[in-house]
């Protein structure tokens, strides 16, 4: 267990669960054999080879966690969340004002859920991904760079909903932006 009003938190190869606060700057944690819960009020959040699931939350400032496992929660209020190369059936990345990007594979029977108010949703998969997706922009387009099965709705369309099925489904996604645009590309 660390906390700083004033200073970064650096954890390097931890053997068990982080617990990390910071009120004014950035945490950093690179390795851990168990869970990390990572809180900053004003700094950035970077979480690399996570063991067993992170849970990462940001007031003002980005949150990154890349090649991890277990379940990941990540939040940020006024920054961008990034995550890369996961190994996880659960995800939850939200940001009210920034952007969502995720870089990875799918598992099968997973829950994946991405969500800025004011920002952009990335989502980079295989070529091969398989799941179903409900997606929606408000005030954005929605595009994809992967073919649906049994959908009614346009592949890309402008203020509106998609919704249906890639190969042959399995890994349900959840995806949606007020004021952005959806993207799903093909790695």
């Amino acid at each position: 267990t660390t906390r700083t009003s004033s200073g970064n938190i650096i954890l390097d190869q931890i053997g068990g669960d982080i617990q990390a606060e910071s009120f004014s700057d950035n945490i950093t944690v690179t390795g851990a054999q168990g869970r990390l819960v990572a809180n900053t009020l004003s700094g950035s959040i970077l979480a690399k080879n996570i063991s067993e699931g992170a849970q990462a939350r940001s007031v003002s400032g980005n949150v990154e966690i890349v090649d991890s496992k277990g379940r990941i929660t990540a939040n940020s209020t006024n920054g961008n969340v990034i995550l890369t190369n996961l190994e996880s059936r659960e995800i939850s990345a939200k940001t009210t004002s920034g952007n969502v990007r995720f870089t990875g594979r799918l598992l099968s029977e997973g829950h994946y859920e991405y969500e800025s108010f004011n920002g952009d949703v990335v989502l980079i998969l295989p070529a091969d991904s398989n799941f179903l997706i409900n997606t929606t922009s408000r005030s954005g387009a929605i595009k994809s760079e992967f073919q649906f099965q049994l959908d009614q709705i346009p592949q890309s369309t402008d203020r509106g909903l998609l919704s249906g099925t890639v190969g042959k489904g399995g890994a349900v996604i959840k995806a949606s932006t007020f004021n952005g645009n959806v993207v799903l590309k093909k790695m």
